[in-house]
């Protein structure tokens, strides 16, 4: 996956890093999820530097273990929870719960993994994940460049479901990224709260890039310019869906970011690299799966 001229950068990746239980029919299965994981894992096998700031668990050392056997360096806070999310599956839909939640990543659990002229992916699977100081103080730094995935500040945990809503802790990362990641349902309610368009928000919150993904219908980009489409690569076998989102972003910023390819050629790459983790052919249970 690397280019032979790619510079060797540094990414810091923060969020939960979760014990995921996937539930398609009557299968049942445990993996190491979250964005710290799949989005690590992919720039660590894009070729750059990887640090991982996440809350988990002592006895859940399983869960980092992956980033820790391909390189990954793990800035891991004390905690006594490690957050589970269970997911139940059925095509593109997904229903979640999170039974069990770390508690939020601090300022003083950043300040270890924070360093000059780096790249941060924020990765938070709530709105709680990462604490509003700790953000506030990330965007203060002017030598980072911030991109979010926001999945975590468009939805809320009512007795441990996972709803649908806008958290106004979405107001401090907007501010602070220059590139944001949503799906299309989770752009359509933060558009309703924001009472404006895409291209508004752009323009709101001086934003560079937005990604929007729609699963297996593709996606696009919206910049000041206009909008850029993609399509979904084709996928001959369903594995399983989880994390391919994470895995997208993660090698489109690769792609965009740090090699400054055009954003047809990104989302392209990312494309491909997306299919193969819904196909079971990049992230797969082998390097995944916990035993629970």
């Amino acid at each position: 996956m690397r280019s032979s001229n790619l510079p060797r950068s540094r990414w810091l990746v923060v969020g939960s890093a979760t014990v995921d239980c996937i539930i398609r029919g009557e299968e049942r299965v445990y993996k190491a999820g979250g964005v710290v994981v799949y989005g690590g894992l992919t720039l660590l096998r894009s070729g750059h530097e990887v640090a991982v700031c996440a809350n988990i668990a002592a006895n859940d050392s399983d869960v980092i273990m992956p980033l820790r056997k391909e390189g990954g360096q793990l800035y891991l806070g004390d905690n006594t929870v490690t957050t589970h999310f269970i997911n139940r599956v059925e095509g593109d839909e997904r229903q979640q719960e999170m039974p069990l939640a770390a508690r939020p990543i601090e300022r003083a659990d950043l300040q270890g993994a924070v360093r000059a002229s780096e790249y941060v992916l924020l990765g938070p699977l709530h709105p709680h994940d990462i604490d509003e100081d700790a953000l506030a103080w990330m965007s203060s730094r002017g030598n980072l460049t911030l991109c979010a995935d926001l999945q975590g500040y468009v939805r809320r945990v009512e007795n441990g479901f996972v709803r649908a809503r806008v958290s106004a802790s979405v107001e401090g990362v907007l501010q602070a990224a220059e590139c944001i990641k949503l799906s299309q349902d989770e752009l359509d309610l933060l558009s309703v709260w924001a009472k404006c368009d895409i291209g508004q928000l752009i323009e709101r919150y001086n934003l560079r890039e937005v990604v929007v993904t729609k699963g297996s219908l593709g996606g696009y980009v919206q910049d000041l310019r206009g909008t850029h489409h993609f399509e979904a690569e084709p996928v001959t076998r369903v594995c399983d869906p989880t994390g391919a989102g994470d895995v997208f972003f993660a090698s489109y910023l690769s792609a965009r970011i740090v090699e400054k390819k055009p954003i047809s050629a990104a989302v392209r790459a990312a494309a491909r690299l997306a299919a193969e983790q819904v196909g079971g052919t990049f992230l797969g249970e082998d390097i995944l799966a916990l035993r629970r």
